[in-house]
């Protein structure tokens, strides 16, 4: 590896890279075919054979799942959250400048990024950031990095713990060792070189996000964007 660079492992909706992972869920409808208990089983029964260890920057393994798209029920089972009681579903937008540095300059050029394409800029979901640094403080307090928690839960199944309403959701994973001001835009440029996460940074139908930011005792920097539509 040339002197000054780091691997970058992002995970996200459909990704295909090596070392990402990543899905998108839509509600299933009421007439939906297929019984939600089975298609449940047969979606969590499909992530376990996709788990790989990919090596990370520092040699480590870490357990990643294969990109798939997932469509799972609502109303799953979560485990408490540390973030409180969530706000009412018609909350008003979250204040950016309540946000750490790495959050706000990730949430920044995500928004810049969908301006330049014509596009809405999302508003800030104070229950998606709550949500967001939950995550990416959890990937660090044990050692994964995966839209799939060691306990097998997903992030939407806790947003359906939360009574966070969505329609469309999804969710986009980054982790690297750059310095601080340059690590958000690492994990930006990562998400905008992969077709499956640039599909959620530029969904139009997404209308809010969350942005969480945790960094482990070795300096890596976990990112989590989460994103909803009504």
């Amino acid at each position: 590896m040339p002197p000054g660079c780091h691997t970058v492992n992002i995970a996200s909706v459909q990704i295909s890279l090596p070392l990402g992972a990543g899905f998108r869920m839509l509600r299933p409808s009421a007439s939906a075919h297929i019984p939600v208990r089975l298609l449940f089983a047969f979606v969590v029964a499909a992530l376990l054979l996709l788990v790989e260890t990919p090596r990370d920057f520092n040699g480590a393994h870490q357990p990643v799942v294969d990109p798939h798209e997932l469509r799972s029920p609502p109303g799953a089972a979560a485990p408490p959250l540390g973030f409180g009681h969530p706000a009412p579903e018609n909350s008003a937008p979250g204040d950016p400048s309540k946000l750490t540095p790495l959050e706000a300059h990730l949430f920044q050029l995500l928004n810049d990024e969908r301006l330049r394409h014509g596009l809405s800029a999302l508003q800030l979901d104070p229950r998606l950031v709550a949500l967001a640094r939950f995550r990416s403080n959890d990937m660090v307090a044990r050692e994964y990095f995966g839209h799939v928690m060691p306990d097998g839960k997903m992030v939407f199944s806790l947003m359906d713990k939360e009574k966070i309403p969505y329609r469309l959701a999804g969710e986009n994973l980054a982790r690297n060792a750059s310095p601080p001001d340059e690590s958000p835009g690492v994990a930006h440029q990562g998400f905008m070189n992969s077709p499956k996460h640039r599909e959620n940074e530029l969904e139009p139908s997404f209308t809010r996000a969350g942005v969480g930011a945790a960094v482990a005792s070795n300096g890596t920097n976990y990112f989590t964007e989460l994103f909803t539509a009504w």
